[in-house]
């Protein structure tokens, strides 16, 4: 199973990406829930992997024990900024950094970037913060693996950074194979006790707990435009 954390300040676009990796279906439940997950399933060399994707919602610097809780067994971590909030970008090293796992590949989405991607197009000039060389120089600095300008509203990024990120995970799961000279997937490294690898179980836990907060989707349908 590969586990991937989403967190960031509050309003700048979490719940709303992480809905978008449940092909846009809202998850039912009571609104001062504070954790929620979608679930599909990714083919990786003919291994078929669980993939959660996590939301930890209403959270601050102030209350953030559910960052630290929730991040046990996670392989990854997106970071969601708002691309007009300096502060959110600067946060962002504290949400990295607070996790029980310090080491956990850590992508930076800086999101709603529709609202400055005209004023780009049109030659304005654009805060140091909001510009993408200045995000990638930020990230490398600060110990992430990337950074990518997204736009939750027009789906515009999201599929992209996730595939950035389990690229990483996957390699950081790979063992050299002495035979071919080749880095080799080892998906047994990303197994756990309660979730076994191999193919898809209609009568699983997974769809046994469908009245929960557990939701099942397969990946969403590329539209025909990008926006």
């Amino acid at each position: 199973m590969i586990k991937i954390l989403v967190v960031g300040d509050s309003g700048c676009g979490k719940s709303t990406l992480v809905n978008l990796y449940n092909g846009n279906q809202t998850s039912v439940g009571d609104e001062d829930q504070m954790t929620d997950f979608v679930q599909r399933t990714i083919d990786i060399n003919g291994t078929l992997l669980y993939l959660q994707i996590w939301d930890v919602a209403n959270q601050d610097k102030g209350s953030s024990s559910l960052t630290m809780q929730f991040s046990r067994n996670a392989s990854g971590i997106i970071c969601v900024t708002d691309i007009n909030d300096q502060m959110s970008l600067e946060n962002s090293i504290f949400w990295k950094n607070n996790t029980s796992d310090k080491t956990l590949p850590c992508m930076i989405a800086a999101n709603k970037y529709d609202l400055v991607e005209e004023l780009e197009k049109e030659g304005q000039q654009l805060e140091d913060f909001q510009q993408e060389k200045f995000l990638n120089l930020f990230a490398k600095k600060h110990g992430f693996i990337g950074a990518r300008r997204i736009s939750s509203r027009y789906n515009d990024g999201p599929e992209e950074l996730l595939k950035t990120l389990i690229d990483e995970i996957i390699e950081r799961n790979s063992t050299l194979n002495l035979e071919t000279g080749e880095k080799e997937f080892n998906p047994t490294a990303l197994e756990t006790a309660s979730f076994r690898l191999g193919p898809i179980d209609k009568s699983s836990i997974f769809f046994q707990e469908k009245k929960s907060k557990i939701q099942y989707r397969e990946p969403p349908k590329k539209s025909g435009c990008c926006k």
